[in-house]
């Protein structure tokens, strides 16, 4: 008899709400405030999102892809998604956890902006890394400002300030996080997923099947979606399709091209077909997602 397999949750920013506020993609709290969501996630989880959180006061115990963590006042963690993560505990603990999907970030900008900063996808090195005194003075304002932009939700062009705080706070994470002492270890699995996200990076447009990239790689199509599925909780055609949907997006908001001139770039043979695609992973056609954002700013 075939025993059932319970599987790891794997929540999206929508499944997280502070103080009433929704901001798709988005979300900021301030840890005092989210420890009381703490219970939600003890229990191991997927994340569909970017996470970023530093402690200003008091210690939590963070596991990360089964590895445990101390975090204490001055302590930065970046997390990137498909890890799997759990709160373990948390004592007088004060600072700051942003939520973030890469769709939200490369609404604005090219995600290989988002996949360059390394505290979130160097597999050779660690996560979590300390920030001086000078750093947090450096740093802290910049979550302060993210908050008010956040409750601000009335304000004029508030996602596109979001945005554009959120990429000078990883910029200047970025400069500290590559001061820090080097490490190395990585798992031939987690290297396989950064070279086939780069291959995706490259030729999405062009090749759109599993077996493409497994035949660059030099594997088996089945063995690239085992490590995708166990590494980050995603197909390998899951990985191919997000990533074009991110640029259909991009497109549509950037662009005052047509649907069709979009199709056309986007290399589908039939204008048609783009539509049923894209609202089959959007949920709307093109053209209302093009009018959602458009009535949005």
């Amino acid at each position: 008899m075939k025993q059932s397999v319970k599987e790891i949750p794997t929540y999206k920013v929508e499944h997280i709400a502070c103080k009433g506020i929704v901001s798709k993609g988005f979300e900021i709290f301030r840890l005092e405030d989210f420890v009381s969501q703490m219970q939600i996630f003890k229990d191991a989880h997927r994340h569909d999102f970017y996470m970023l959180m530093l402690v200003t006061e008091g210690r939590t115990s963070q596991e990360v892809d089964f590895s445990s963590y101390e975090l204490s006042a001055g302590t930065q963690l970046g997390m990137h998604p498909g890890q799997i993560h759990a709160w373990v505990s948390a004592e007088d603990l004060k600072g700051y956890i942003v939520f973030f999907s890469e769709d939200f970030f490369s609404l604005r900008y090219h995600d290989q902006i988002l996949h360059q900063f390394s505290f979130f996808h160097s597999a050779l090195e660690s996560h979590v890394f300390n920030l001086s005194p000078e750093a947090m003075a450096l740093t802290t304002p910049l979550y302060e400002r993210l908050i008010s932009e956040f409750e601000n939700r009335d304000g004029m062009f508030r996602e596109p300030a979001l945005r554009s705080y959120l990429n000078v706070l990883m910029i200047q994470l970025a400069r500290f996080y590559d001061k820090k002492p080097k490490e190395s270890s990585i798992s031939a699995q987690q290297q396989l997923i950064i070279d086939f996200e780069r291959l995706i990076r490259k030729h999405f447009k062009t090749q759109r099947q599993v077996k493409d990239y497994a035949d660059i790689l030099c594997i088996t199509p089945n063995y690239l979606n085992s490590v995708c599925s166990k590494v980050t909780g995603k197909s390998a055609g899951e990985l191919i399709r997000q990533r074009v949907m991110i640029e259909a997006k991009r497109l549509l908001i950037h662009t005052d091209n047509n649907v069709s001139e979009i199709a056309y770039t986007l290399n589908f043979d039939d204008n048609s077909y783009f539509c049923r695609f894209f609202k089959k992973y959007a949920g709307k056609s093109p053209e209302a997602f093009r009018q959602t954002q458009k009535q949005s700013k």
